[in-house]
């Protein structure tokens, strides 16, 4: 790293990108031994036994039980959902510390966090915005649907409460979408920073 910098943003899409990979392993895996707990409980076998069994029930269906376990949420949805809300959340942090100067962090803190965290359905359901309205459109529930992190408490919320929530099938492509758009634009920042 030493040296004129020129080099140094070459070297960051190839670890963005080769860090993927290994996720997607991780979650192949995942799901072809997601169904270990109820081998375990009525089948009453061993654990070795429940991997390879949990293994062939999978078998060809693989991607019908992966779209089964992430529109369930439960437990499922919260091992896709928090690397994926992590990568979220690394990408946009890549994005806002390559276009925030290191002077003006007080206003990102300001500007950009405070309004994300108390607009981002942390302390409040996205469906509890629906009363406030202008003429009888529910304005503030749209307008925070440009915040990313609105998706993220949703889908915790489906993983870890009954309360009501977004659909998941809404959830999962749009942070899969805003990963791709900050990841980009973060690696984009990055590479003009150290490049100049």
């Amino acid at each position: 790293w030493a040296g004129n910098g020129k080099n140094n943003g070459r070297l960051v899409a190839p670890a963005v990108y080769s860090s993927l990979p290994p996720i997607a392993v991780v979650g192949y895996l995942l799901m072809r031994w997601s169904m270990v707990v109820q081998v375990v409980m009525i089948e009453k076998t061993a654990s070795n036994q429940s991997l390879r069994r949990s293994w062939r029930l999978v078998g060809g269906r693989f991607w019908q039980v992966t779209a089964t376990l992430l529109l369930a949420g439960g437990p499922a949805g919260l091992l896709t959902l928090a690397p994926l809300a992590c990568i979220t959340c690394a990408a946009m942090g890549l994005t806002f510390g390559t276009f925030f100067n290191p002077r003006t962090v007080p206003m990102l803190f300001g500007v950009v966090v405070l309004p994300m965290t108390f607009l981002g359905g942390t302390y409040y359901p996205w469906t509890t915005l629906g009363g406030v309205k202008i003429g009888g459109f529910a304005w503030l529930k749209a307008l925070v649907l440009i915040n990313p992190l609105i998706y993220i408490t949703e889908g915790f919320r489906a993983a870890l409460t009954r309360s009501a929530h977004m659909h998941l099938y809404i959830i999962y492509p749009v942070l899969i979408g805003f990963t791709a758009f900050f990841l980009w634009l973060g690696i984009r920042g990055f590479k003009k920073r150290v490049l100049s």
